[in-house]
């Protein structure tokens, strides 16, 4: 900004990319092309996330498992169909846009439910489709594509006509003291000032997610502020993007455990006794498609009813963070498995206890992705016996796979939904430049 003759600044590291608690150290360049004198320079590190997601992923009650591991497109199949994600029928709601598996697996969604099922491809880190957000055309207006109605009478919305959630969170702001720089400087100097200041050993990884529909990011930035005396003298300022490498969270092999113990009684209140659920998990488990969850369990039938079976269900709590604090809270099941139950008055306990292998078929996202983004997961297991249910509830800890060796993240291309910081053409990649106009 500005015209040719001004005070510039920038700010150049040693290094593309940091680890928390790596120390950075790097150089302000300071550009003067006019006399000026400096009365305090400060430098702060900033960080932030941003996330952005549509308004009308809320808008049904989505009641089943909607995570597949396929991407969805736009149908123009004819006939009946019911919603795998909320159970709507065709026929009773005709508007719905039907989205099926590319795979051509049986699986179908509305529109409405695609749009979550987008949000969890990105949570897992990958590219979701094109925009699916439609609207409804007139049969008049419609364009017949093969003796059909294109998208059984929707279209693609204009992407200004979306209405958008977001939310936007500053996690961190520390200041590093720069002291060398002040004082009178003269015209047509060009200066070097180095500096260094360790980065928090806790720091989460810089992240971004963006898409059309949905973005994640996580961000962290060097600012640079030059306040300068004098009336008519102009401040100045800089900053430039900080990459800093997830690192792998070193855990234990067992996670959390849990014990239950229901009794069960008859209609006129008397004891048949108790079904005992001890289950641990243990880890590591990373939550990539092929791994397996680890259930080391212990079971007690005190009762005089066979179980038949057990049943586990793997659940994800998903919830976004907004600034209107209208927060998009959900809960679906990931995955089901079943085993085999355990016969009246017996017992696996100790050496007899059974240690379950429970195969992922999909990827699912890791726990905890950020302030703005909470993701958790809990196993639910359940024995089924004649007229009665025993159930035991153990949260479930998924890792996030973490390479050894994490390249430094090019900038990433943002939709009009995610305002992203875009540096100055004229310099490099990974500078950030800030002018200050002289003033006439």
């Amino acid at each position: 900004m500005g015209n040719t003759t001004s005070n510039t600044c920038t700010i150049q590291f040693d290094q593309n990319s940091y680890i928390p608690g790596d120390a950075v150290t790097g150089t302000l360049n300071v550009q003067i092309d006019n006399d000026v004198e400096i009365d305090q320079v400060e430098l702060t590190l900033v960080g932030k996330e941003h996330i952005t997601w549509p308004a009308d992923i809320g808008e049904t009650k989505i009641t089943n498992a909607i995570k597949h591991h396929h991407k969805l497109a736009p149908s123009t199949k004819i006939g009946l169909w019911i919603c795998d994600g909320c159970e709507r029928h065709s026929n009773k709601c005709p508007d719905m846009v039907r989205y099926c598996c590319s795979e051509d697996c049986d699986f179908d969604l509305c529109n409405a439910c695609s749009h979550f099922h987008e949000v969890t491809l990105m949570l897992d880190g990958e590219k979701p489709a094109l925009d699916q957000t439609t609207e409804w055309i007139s049969p008049a207006d419609q364009d017949i594509v093969g003796g059909q109605p294109q998208l059984q009478g929707c279209r693609p919305k204009p992407l200004a006509e979306r209405s958008l959630r977001k939310g936007d969170c500053e996690f961190l702001r520390r200041n590093i003291p720069l002291n060398t720089l002040c004082g009178l400087i003269e015209a047509g100097s060009s200066n070097k000032y180095p500096f260094s200041f360790a980065l928090p050993g806790d720091l989460a990884g810089s992240k971004s997610l963006v898409n059309s529909n949905f973005g994640l990011q996580r961000s962290y930035e060097l600012c640079t502020s030059v306040k300068v005396h004098g009336y008519w003298s102009q401040n100045f300022a800089c900053s430039r993007s900080i990459h800093v490498v997830d690192q792998p969270q070193v855990f234990g092999l067992s996670g959390a455990q849990v014990l239950a113990s229901p009794e069960f009684h008859n209609f006129i209140g008397m004891s048949l006794g108790r079904f005992v659920i001890s289950a641990k998990q243990e880890l590591p488990l990373y939550g990539r498609r092929g791994d397996e969850l680890c259930i080391h369990l212990e079971l007690e039938n005190f009762t005089d009813k066979d179980a038949d079976r057990l049943e586990l269900k793997l659940y994800q709590r998903l919830r976004l963070k907004s600034n209107d604090f209208l927060d998009y809270k959900h809960e679906c099941i990931v995955q089901e498995w079943a085993h085999a139950g355990l016969r009246r008055n017996s017992m696996e306990r100790g050496d007899d206890a059974r240690k379950l292998f429970l195969p992922l078929s999909q990827d699912i996202a890791p726990q905890s992705i950020g302030s703005l983004v909470e993701c958790s997961y809990y196993l639910k297991i359940q024995a089924c016996l004649t007229k009665h249910q025993a159930e035991a509830r153990i949260p479930v800890c998924v890792l996030p796979f973490l390479n050894s060796v994490q390249p430094a993240l090019p900038p990433p291309s943002a939709p009009p939904a995610i305002q992203l910081l875009i540096t100055d053409e004229r310099v490099q990649a990974y500078q950030a430049v800030a002018l200050a106009p002289a003033f006439h």
